[in-house]
């Protein structure tokens, strides 16, 4: 693929386009050496051992798995890149946040023994040892992995210390507290022990809390405890066998659905500002429907077998009959399910959805700029560069007539100094000019019918030229440009690490996942298979994880 990225740089003279280039094909000697053998994944050298705290949903979701509360602190927000919220680079913790764990741990321990002490405690005697068959137990879950033995010795050091002032419930709640509160649970490895060289083959019980937050976004359950128990889940068989379990569950359609929405920021409609005179109808509950539809639209896809390429052609969409009245769609309410959703008949695909229509709208109408770089960034990777600090912006101003293609074509594009780049989003950006900043559909504007031709160019292998969205749909459901863009957010996604989309592990698994079909729950099998998943590289001054070796 093109080394496009570094291609990106304005052009504020005007003159040589800094965008056009022609690559050559090297002379090659017909008696010359054989061509070396192709690179694959395998050849090249594992990703880096990791460890990274649980992103603030995926912490949410543990405590209710694992004491059957969700937290009630307002934690600060979490980071994120390439708009993911679980890279580990982000994932850290200061000194708010660590007060905020503290207190979180301590109501949560507070409430389990309170309200669900039987489902916390594996006895019913309180004594010495059923409190020592507690952290045993309880400890595994917490820290998604067996405890060592001077780790029982430290909680009990703990136990024995407040039973006899606070009695056998208030030192199993400060227990609990402790548990809440350890790195070895806010923080999951991803470090392994020693193999061959610099490498490091991670554990059975990592690979289950890989799996599980990949597929889930929460803790390991009884099963992926079990294998990892047994030594049953590190091999690629074993993994790829218990992948397929972890896809058909009811929960794993949910994460799929979160991460395109993070992938596609559709989060944004619920704070997008609007100018409530134009748009009065654009309300907080339309923006949750909007939000809500996108989601379900995918899950749709999920469980019908569906991949990536069909959602951006998909002509259906999960509406309620007010989101439909909302969007002027005809629609018989009479066939909505009993939480009031219904597959309507629209055109356009998932990329004109409401939500990300809104999202990436200005205040009083749409906005070429923004969807069509939305299209370059999240759709074929390729990273728009800030306008140079030299250039003077000055945002064109409506004025009777006028359109908001007009507008840009008459100034980001005819202009010398913005064309270079505004011509890579502009084009593709026109091409959505049918919705209206609130995500509305709309056949013209300012009393001129609209135009939704557009084009995309210099493009590594998506050029083309298109009349209206479902067009440029297709163009994008084409392209492997979007394949292989849509599989590097899955693997930054998966693995919490920024990922090279020309890297051989990130082609490989482009052409893996067109093998099994490409669906989504397919996509996210295909990703439990990398060899990234099992093995990590270190160096000879490190030591093993704190978790069991394979197989031990």
């Amino acid at each position: 693929m093109i080394a496009f990225l570094s291609l990106f740089a304005c052009n504020p003279s005007g003159s040589d386009d800094p965008y056009d280039r022609h690559d050559t094909v090297p002379h090659v000697d017909p008696d010359g050496p054989e061509p070396e053998a192709e690179e694959t994944c395998d050849d090249t050298l594992p990703a880096a051992r990791l460890v990274r705290r649980l992103s603030q949903l995926e912490y949410v979701n543990t405590v209710k798995d694992l004491v059957g509360l969700a937290p009630t602190v307002d934690f600060a927000g979490d980071g994120a890149v390439n708009g993911f919220d679980n890279d580990a680079a982000t994932l850290t913790i200061v000194g708010l946040q660590a007060d905020q764990y503290r207190l979180s741990a301590e109501d949560l321990a507070a409430g389990a023994v309170a309200k669900h002490w039987s489902d916390v405690m594996p006895c019913t005697e309180e004594t010495r040892d059923c409190a020592v068959q507690f952290v045993t137990e309880f400890g595994t879950r917490a820290y998604r992995r067996p405890l060592r033995e001077d780790e029982i010795t430290t909680y009990m050091a703990l136990y024995d210390v407040i039973v006899p002032e606070d009695g056998f419930q208030r030192s199993i709640q400060w227990l609990i507290a402790g548990f809440l509160e350890s790195p070895y649970f806010l923080y999951r490895t991803e470090l392994g022990s020693r193999q061959e060289g610099n490498n490091f083959a991670l554990s059975d019980w990592e690979i289950a809390s890989e799996l599980s937050y990949m597929f889930w976004g929460t803790m390991p359950d009884e099963k992926l405890f079990e294998l990892a128990a047994a030594g049953q889940l590190h091999t690629s068989d074993q993994i790829a066998a218990e992948a397929e379990r972890l896809a058909s569950d009811e929960r794993a359609a949910p994460a799929v659905s979160r991460f395109i929405g993070l992938w596609m920021p559709i989060d944004r409609v619920s704070a997008v500002v609007k100018d409530a005179g134009l748009y009065p109808t654009f309300s907080a509950a339309i923006r949750q429907a909007m939000e809500d539809e996108f989601s379900r639209d995918v899950q749709e896809a999920y469980w019908n077998g569906l991949g990536i390429s069909d959602l951006l052609l998909a002509d259906w969409s999960m509406m309620t009959p007010e989101l439909a009245t909302y969007y002027g769609v005809a629609a018989d309410s009479s066939t909505a399910d009993a939480d009031g959703w219904m597959r309507v008949d629209v055109e356009g695909g998932l990329l004109t959805r409401g939500a990300l229509m809104a999202s990436l709208g200005t205040a009083t109408t749409s906005s070429p700029v923004h969807r069509g770089k939305f299209v370059r960034e999240k759709l074929l990777c390729q990273t728009m560069p800030p306008p140079p600090n030299d250039i003077q912006i000055d945002v064109p101003v409506y004025t009777e007539g006028s359109t908001t293609r007009s507008l840009y074509e008459n100034y980001t594009l005819a202009n010398k100094d913005c064309a270079g780049c505004h011509d890579l989003m502009d084009r593709i950006g026109f091409g959505f000019e049918n919705y209206d900043g609130d995500g509305t559909y709309r056949t013209t504007e300012q009393g001129y019918a609209i135009d939704a031709s557009g084009e995309i160019v210099r493009s590594p292998h998506s050029d083309g030229e298109f009349a209206g969205p479902s067009e440029l749909a297709a163009l994008l459901a084409d392209s492997s440009d979007v394949e292989q863009c849509y599989v590097k957010n899955w693997l930054e996604y998966a693995t919490g690490t920024v990922i090279d989309i020309e890297s051989t592990c990130a082609a490989e698994m482009v052409s893996k996942v067109k093998e099994n079909g490409g669906g989504l729950a397919g996509t996210l099998v295909t990703l439990a298979t990398m060899r990234d998943l099992r093995v990590r590289l270190g160096d000879a001054t490190e030591s093993d994880g704190p978790a069991p070796p394979v197989g031990d």
